[in-house]
């Protein structure tokens, strides 16, 4: 497809979202992206990246209409502008990894001003965060299973509660403060005050430095999460159910990719946020990691988009028989690829802890 076109299809989806005036003219829009995303990306053979990066722009601006909406109403209910904030992506959101079916994933960071009631600021931000989630809702973005919006007290505070909270899930290194700790290692900032984000992201990093455990057992974790592949080459499917046969690509593959890549960033110290650009700054690591990543997110959004024009419910599942040429072949090179990987960390992070222990 000629390049003009897809520019032109593409400039027309972002001109229809900042014109729109209602939730309604936004589901719309949110609606037609897989037409969108067949004609402007798959059409093109971009890679998957690229392409989810583009498509991430689209619900950039979706988020951010809404939120200068509910900002505009709540400003003229309490009767002043709201205190310095910065909204906040996580999750594929956050590493612009995203489909066209995604729920969501933020978090609200703010600031006391000087002289201002806690109280009265934290009830303000509740208000805030409460619309602008049903908003999302109304415009096509379903709540998140986990709870990770910023409806969600743990996911919204001041700036000082949010590094209190970060602290404590460092302390305890639980299995389960682990998860929460590196959800919000993947925060990137979408609307208000950036700065806010940047000081948490650069705090985040001081941490961990300090805390070099806590990345080894988050790497073992991760080594620990199973690949859908045997040391013989042989698939681990699905062996009942509806999806018999099949392979979960998000679990087969792309969240060891996408989890291991984020533990070298930390060990890096290195603030980009998408895996796509992570890798670039590392740098020095294989660039098949760069395929990998492409070739998963290509087929998880050439599923969603077929599973959409078929009248279903976008899903992670993939028939490996349903592939196209060499597919199957390369994913499973891939994954071989992504073990080799979690071993690297492992064995780098390790070594660390050996030197500053003067070992």
């Amino acid at each position: 497809m000629p390049t003009g076109v897809v520019n032109e299809a593409y400039q027309q989806v972002c001109s229809r979202i900042q014109q729109a005036k209602t939730t309604s003219e936004l589901l719309q829009i949110h609606d037609e992206m897989p037409r969108y995303i067949q004609i402007c990306f798959l059409q093109t053979k971009e890679p998957g990246a690229v392409t989810c990066q583009k498509i991430s722009d689209w619900h950039d601006q979706m988020i951010q209409k809404v939120i200068a909406d509910v900002q505009c109403t709540i400003q003229a209910e309490i009767g002043c502008a709201l205190p310095s904030y910065s909204w906040v992506l996580f999750g594929s959101w956050a590493r612009q990894e995203t489909t066209f079916y995604t729920d969501q994933d933020n978090g609200l960071i703010y600031e006391y001003p000087v002289g201002s009631r806690e109280e009265e600021v934290d009830t303000w931000f509740e208000k805030f965060a409460n619309q602008v989630v049903q908003n999302l809702v109304e415009v096509g973005y379903p709540l998140c299973d986990g709870n990770v919006m910023a409806s969600n007290h743990r996911w919204r505070g001041s700036i000082a509660t949010w590094k209190k909270q970060l602290a404590e899930w460092l302390d305890v290194n639980s299995s389960r403060t682990q998860r929460l700790f590196m959800i919000a290692a993947d925060m990137r900032h979408v609307y208000g005050q950036h700065q806010l984000a940047y000081e948490l992201e650069n705090y985040m990093i001081s941490l961990v430095k300090k805390e070099q455990h806590f990345l080894l057992n988050t790497a073992h974790a991760n080594a620990n999460l199973k690949l859908p592949i045997s040391w013989w080459g042989y698939w681990y499917k699905e062996r009942y159910g509806a999806y018999a046969n099949h392979i979960n690509v998000k679990r087969g593959g792309y969240i060891q990719l996408i989890g291991v890549v984020k533990i070298l960033s930390f060990y890096y110290a290195i603030t980009a946020k998408s895996t796509r650009d992570r890798l670039k700054q590392i740098g020095h690591l294989n660039a098949q990691l760069q395929d990998n990543l492409d070739f998963l997110l290509t087929i998880r959004l050439r599923q969603h988009v077929y599973d959409f024009e078929h009248g279903k419910t976008p899903t992670n599942y993939i028939l490996p028989a349903s592939l196209e040429k060499n597919e199957e072949r390369l994913w499973k090179k891939h994954l071989k690829s992504i073990r080799r990987l979690q071993k690297y960390a492992i064995q780098i992070i390790s070594q660390k802890g050996l030197e500053d222990n003067g070992s």
